[in-house]
C-alpha cells in the first residue's frame, strides 16, 4: 500500500492557461482519489467558453470548495499493490447519471475488505446531444477491459454492474455497444455491490436503461404538436369526446426551438396518462424516443439546452410510457 504525500494547489488562477494547468494535475491525480465526475464539475466548467490561453479566469466560488476536497482527498488516498492471489474485479456505478468504474480486488480478509487499483472516468461531456445511459456504461466496461490488459495482462474475473438486472439484458439484447463491451468476455457479470464506505456514492441509476417511450400505438389519445417559426406559436390539440381541444404557447427562435416547445407542453400536460403524440418535426420526434434513457450533454445554445432539459425532465416524470 502507498499513501500520497500531503500536496498543495496554486490557488492563484489569473488566465485560462493557469485553470488548464490546475485541472491537468488533478486529472492526472483522478484515478486514484475517486472524486466523481459531478464533484469536479466546477472545475472543468472553468475551461468552457472562447479558447484564448491569456484570457483572464478566476476560481469561482464552488469551484475554490471542490480544490479544498481534492486537497483533502489525496492524503487520505491509498493506492494497493495487485495481490495475484485475489481475482481482480471492475465495478461499474452511475452516480448522477455519470458512469464510474474502479478496478478493484475484494477480500474478507484484509482489514479493509476492499483494495482500489484504480478508479475508471469517462470524458466530463459525452460526444452527442443525447447519449443513452447503457452506450456510457458500454464505452466504460471497454476502458476498464483495457486498463485490465495494461495492469495485468489478463480480463477481470467479474464485471460488477449497479443496474437492474432486466434493464441490462434488455441493453445486452438490443444494443451492438453493449455486446461490443462484453465480447469474448468469459467472467462472471454480477448486479449488486458489496457493502463498503467508498461505495457510498454509488447508487441505482435514477433513469431506466430501457426507453420510457413506445414503438407501438397506446391506448389513449392522440396529440398533435406543431410550431411556427414566423409567429413563434407552439400549438398541441387533441380531441376531447366531440371537440377539439387547443393548448398554445410561445417560443422565441428557430423552428427547432417553438417545435421543442409543443413537445414539452404535450409530454408536461398528458404526464398522467398513457398517450400518443404526432409531431412535425423529425428532429424533436428523435429526440423525445432518446431523453427516456439517455444523458443529456450541456450544448452552447442555451434556450435549446433549456428546452432540451425541460424536455428530459418531463418524460422522467412520466407515469405510463
Amino acid at each position: 500500500m502507498v499513501q500520497h504525500q500531503e500536496v498543495q494547489f496554486v490557488h492563484s488562477v489569473k488566465t485560462l492557461n493557469d485553470a488548464q494547468k490546475l485541472v491537468g494535475v488533478i486529472t492526472w491525480l483522478r484515478p486514484y482519489l475517486g472524486l466523481t465526475t459531478a464533484q469536479l464539475s466546477p472545475l472543468f466548467d472553468l475551461l468552457k467558453g472562447d479558447s484564448d490561453l491569456k484570457l483572464p479566469h478566476t476560481l469561482t466560488p464552488e469551484a475554490c470548495q471542490v480544490l479544498k476536497e481534492v486537497q483533502r482527498a489525496v492524503p487520505a488516498c491509498q493506492v494497493y499493490c495487485i495481490d495475484p492471489s485475489i481475482d481482480v474485479a471492475v465495478f461499474i456505478t452511475t452516480p448522477d447519471l455519470h458512469p464510474t468504474g474502479f478496478i478493484g480486488q475484494w477480500s474478507d480478509k484484509w482489514s479493509s475488505s476492499l483494495h482500489v487499483l484504480e478508479w475508471v472516468f469517462l470524458p466530463h461531456q459525452p460526444q452527442k446531444t443525447a447519449t443513452a445511459l447503457f452506450e456510457l456504461i458500454a464505452h466504460l466496461i471497454i476502458k476498464c477491459r483495457q486498463w485490465c490488459l495494461q495492469l495485468m495482462g489478463a480480463d477481470p474475473a467479474k464485471i460488477v454492474l449497479l443496474v437492474q438486472r432486466e434493464d441490462f439484458d434488455w441493453s445486452f439484447a438490443n444494443s451492438i455497444s453493449v455486446q461490443s463491451a462484453l465480447e469474448k468476455f468469459s467472467g462472471q457479470i454480477t448486479y449488486h455491490l458489496p457493502s463498503h464506505k467508498l461505495l457510498q456514492v454509488a447508487k441505482f441509476t435514477e433513469i431506466s436503461l430501457r426507453p420510457r417511450t413506445s414503438q407501438e400505438p397506446v391506448q389513449g389519445p392522440t396529440i398533435f404538436t406543431d410550431g411556427s417559426r414566423r409567429t413563434g406559436k407552439a400549438i398541441v390539440t387533441w380531441r376531447d369526446g366531440s371537440e377539439w381541444q387547443v393548448l398554445e404557447g410561445h417560443e422565441d427562435g428557430s423552428a427547432q426551438l417553438v417545435e421543442l416547445r409543443a413537445a414539452v407542453m404535450a409530454f408536461q400536460k398528458f404526464s398522467q396518462e398513457p398517450f400518443n403524440v404526432v409531431m412535425d418535426s423529425a428532429y424533436v420526434a428523435d429526440m423525445a424516443q432518446q431523453l427516456g434513457h439517455s444523458v443529456l450533454k450541456e450544448v452552447s445554445n442555451a434556450a435549446l439546452f433549456h428546452l432540451l432539459k425541460t424536455l428530459w425532465c418531463a418524460i422522467q416524470a412520466l407515469i405510463h410510457p
